[in-house]
């Protein structure tokens, strides 16, 4: 399934996901930023399900309740140890 940024069809997807998962954003901003990254998520969802129709992937992936968090916050939520990464000069 394919989506358009702004469809009519993504904002029903983004209200039900919110509504499955119970999340309630603190102000309008923050909803912004955080449907930009579940949009973001749903992509990288699309994409990688489609490499596994064309055999390039073993398995499927599905959003969850975890879709509005950062690549951050997600490392932090498992435990992830941060590290620095010195830039090449």
């Amino acid at each position: 399934m394919s989506h358009t940024v702004g469809s009519a069809s993504l904002d029903s997807e983004w209200e039900t996901w919110k509504t499955t998962h119970k999340k309630e954003y603190n102000s309008p901003g923050e909803e912004a930023f955080r449907r930009g990254i579940w949009e973001k998520t749903l992509q990288k969802i699309e994409k990688h399900n489609q490499e596994y129709e064309l055999g390039i992937h073993t398995y499927t992936m599905g959003m969850n309740q975890f879709g509005d968090m950062t690549d951050e916050e997600w490392n932090r939520f498992l435990g992830v140890p941060m590290c620095k990464v010195k830039s090449e000069k």
